[in-house]
């Protein structure tokens, strides 16, 4: 039952060990387990650092859903404050233990009053409008054009490194 709410099938999982697992696998499965205990609250450390851009997503989509219908409250430990202006309603920054910011994600994002909040905010990578990064295809998200066969939708696009193609 658990696992069906992370989008898992028992059967695609009970066999495998948890070497043989995705990143994005082994996350569900730590989240069914911890909604088999029915909480009211999940505290999540870190808990898509280590994951690709798009598994990354995913994840949050489902700790969004999860809490939407089930009523959880989520609390969000993280240094990638892009998660946080994804997910939260209320954003607290910590520097060496005390807050130093408290406020909508929104104002954090757009406003921030403390030097670390700027540093945490100058260190998520932005490409929107670049076209000069190594890889980037050029074209806005959704249009049509790059390079013969390549999706439209980003989504469906396969990642390359340093501009190469696999």
């Amino acid at each position: 039952m658990y696992l069906t709410r992370v989008g898992l099938s028992a059967t695609a999982v009970a066999d495998k060990r948890a070497a043989e697992l995705s990143g994005g696998e082994k996350q569900r499965v730590a989240i069914a387990r911890a909604l088999a205990a029915s909480p009211i609250a999940m505290v999540c450390d870190e808990s898509v650092a280590a994951l690709d851009v798009s598994v990354r997503a995913v994840i949050l989509n489902l700790f969004q859903r999860i809490s939407r219908e089930s009523g959880i409250a989520l609390l969000f430990i993280t240094h990638d404050i892009s998660v946080v202006a994804h997910l939260a309603d209320r954003v607290a920054v910590m520097c060496e233990g005390r807050v130093v910011e408290f406020d909508t994600p929104n104002r954090i994002v757009e406003d921030p009053q403390h030097e670390y909040t700027r540093r945490l905010i100058a260190a998520v990578p932005s490409f929107e409008g670049r076209t000069d990064v190594p890889g980037s295809l050029g074209f806005a998200a959704g249009q049509a054009g790059g390079c013969a066969g390549t999706p439209a939708d980003p989504q469906q696009q396969m990642t390359t490194t340093g501009g190469e193609t696999p």
